[in-house]
């Protein structure tokens, strides 16, 4: 993490809007896990950068320029005791999700290397909230049992 970067960014950059573009839900074929007992499930999640791109908007302003970042996360929860038939975990439920954040733009656009690091580690920072409560949602509407999505921690090096 290169803090002069995300210094530069977060000067030239304002939170404006957190949306969900798209979602995809996949649940087990053939399981209900509203009826199942599992000894231990496991969670495995993921996170990238997909776009960034600056956009011009009316506001109450005028119009202004913002830039907006797409963003996919994505989490399964495993059954890690039972098998597939290629012997992978049993994935009971899969959630794929793009957000779409955009920030307000003052005194100009920051340099390319400094937006690049914002998408890496802000980007997923003002995203994390939302994300935690579409999981916990969407894994309790699907019949399993609740998941707690930590809190977004970083490496004392970063």
């Amino acid at each position: 993490m290169n803090k002069e970067l995300l210094k530069e960014a977060a000067d030239h950059l304002s939170l404006f809007t957190i949306n969900l573009e798209s979602e995809k839900v996949q649940t087990a074929k053939d399981v209900c896990p509203e009826f199942q007992q599992y000894a231990e499930l496991a969670i495995q999640m993921r996170n990238d950068p997909v776009s960034a791109g600056t956009l011009a908007v009316l506001s109450e302003q005028g119009e202004q320029e913002v830039l907006v970042y797409k963003h996919a996360m994505a989490m399964r929860v495993v059954n890690e005791h039972e098998a597939d038939e290629d012997g992978q975990p049993q994935i009971l439920l899969e959630i794929q999700t793009t957000y779409r954040v955009s920030y307000s733009i003052k005194d100009g656009l920051p340099s390319q290397e400094a937006m690049a690091e914002f998408a890496l580690h802000n980007v997923p920072h003002h995203i994390w909230p939302f994300w935690r409560e579409q999981v916990n949602a969407t894994v309790l509407k699907a019949g399993l049992p609740s998941v707690v999505i930590p809190m977004r921690h970083y490496k004392a090096s970063e």
